[in-house]
């Protein structure tokens, strides 16, 4: 009978510790409930959607403090067709929106003030000082304004390949050409023809006119040998080629531009290289990871975003190292933990975007703001310091920075 009780206790013992650890693990389920119900609702009333964030975008986030208090706000946003080929650009404090209808100036607030009708099937906006330029690319017209005001329109013999605008209202058309693999036609002000150059050997990939709007440079790739090279050819207005030619070997340029001083950058996927006004290199500053973009900004300033060196762990090409270089030497550097799709520059802000973010920072590195997008992000543009217009796939959105 003494062995019966001492088995019953034993077991109602057992019973009692496997009790309290039920009673614990409920406990700690109902907490961990509580903690992500808690944390979703956080951050929803913060209007940050953490659901279509990756775990690199959320580290981003957390870094740079917007998980603590949202620093951005959407004053205004509206949905558009994502097949419409739209094309926008900002022009003074307005939005410019070209479709294959015409060109729209419209508003903050998405309310129309003009409207210029013309027929394109691929439309592209560009504007540089007063002057604005809208092109078909793949198609043959452009169409040059002065605000509201039409100056002109050409229907070119062959197709857009790109445009480039100037200060001064001279534009430069990269075409395809007969007999030729590319060419480049200039234009006054009155929309008469000045020169047009054609290659035979080499493809035009840009062609850049200089801020005062006296000089430009053609971007070429050719390919035609083993190895690959750029050249890059300098020409007045007139279109008389200076007899120093700059040829990159095994690189291929991808963005070029002028600074002031009369000195011009080249970044290719090798590195960037600074030129003084004969030509001559001044300093490289080498790229060892893979380039993601790169941005001159207020012709002092280029802002290069490439890989780290180091790819290490199941995180690969995870970070984005920013440098931003004036005509001598590295002005600041900062990382960016994940990588970035393009780059973008106004006066003293840079923005990055990640695809799904926008990440503002300051000419010396220092955190600004970011913006989460319900869609991928597509480009965006600064109207100032503090406002910027986002384009996603479908929606247009106008956001402030705190």
């Amino acid at each position: 009978m003494d062995r019966v009780k001492k088995i019953s206790f034993k077991k109602i013992a057992e019973q009692k510790k496997s009790m309290g650890f039920l009673r614990i693990f409920i406990f700690v389920f109902l907490c961990i409930g509580i903690f992500v119900i808690a944390f979703f609702s956080y951050f929803a009333n913060k209007n940050i959607d953490i659901s279509r964030m990756t775990f690199q975008e959320f580290f981003t986030a957390i870094k740079y403090g917007n998980i603590n208090e949202a620093n951005t706000q959407v004053i205004n946003e509206m949905y558009f067709d994502s097949g419409s080929n739209l094309s926008y650009a900002i022009y003074r404090d307005y939005i410019l929106e070209a479709s294959k209808y015409g060109l729209r100036f419209i508003d903050k607030k998405f309310k129309q003030l003009h409207f210029e009708p013309f027929a394109m099937n691929r439309p592209v906006v560009k504007t540089q000082g007063m002057y604005i330029s809208v092109a078909d690319m793949g198609g043959k017209d452009v169409y040059i304004f002065n605000g509201s005001t039409k100056l002109w329109n050409k229907t070119l013999d062959n197709n857009i390949l790109s445009v480039d605008i100037s200060s001064n209202g001279y534009v430069l058309v990269v075409h395809e050409e007969t007999r030729y693999k590319s060419a480049v036609t200039m234009f006054n002000l009155k929309g008469d023809v000045i020169f047009t150059l054609g290659k035979a050997e080499n493809f035009i990939v840009m062609a850049r006119i200089a801020p005062d709007g006296d000089r430009f440079v053609l971007n070429e790739l050719n390919a035609s040998n083993i190895k690959i090279k750029s050249i890059l050819e300098f020409a007045d207005i007139s279109g008389k080629l200076d007899e120093n030619q700059i040829i990159l070997e095994n690189t291929i340029v991808t963005n070029v531009g002028y600074l002031n001083n009369g000195f011009f950058a080249a970044l290719g996927d090798t590195g960037l290289k600074i030129y003084d006004r004969n030509k001559t290199e001044k300093r490289f500053f080498g790229i060892n990871g893979k380039l993601f973009g790169g941005a001159v900004i207020d012709e002092q300033y280029i802002a290069v975003a490439a890989s780290e060196e180091e790819n290490k762990g199941i995180y690969n090409n995870s970070k984005t190292r920013v440098n931003i270089y004036d005509k001598d030497a590295i002005y600041s550097s900062f990382v960016l933990e994940q990588q970035i799709k393009n780059i973008s520059g106004y006066r003293n802000i840079i923005g990055l975007n990640t695809g799904r973010s926008v990440y503002c920072f300051n000419l010396k590195g220092k955190y600004l703001g970011n913006f989460e997008s319900k869609q991928e992000i597509n480009g965006l543009d600064f109207f100032d310091d503090t406002n910027l217009m986002v384009v996603g796939k479908s929606i247009l959105q106008i956001i402030k920075m705190d």
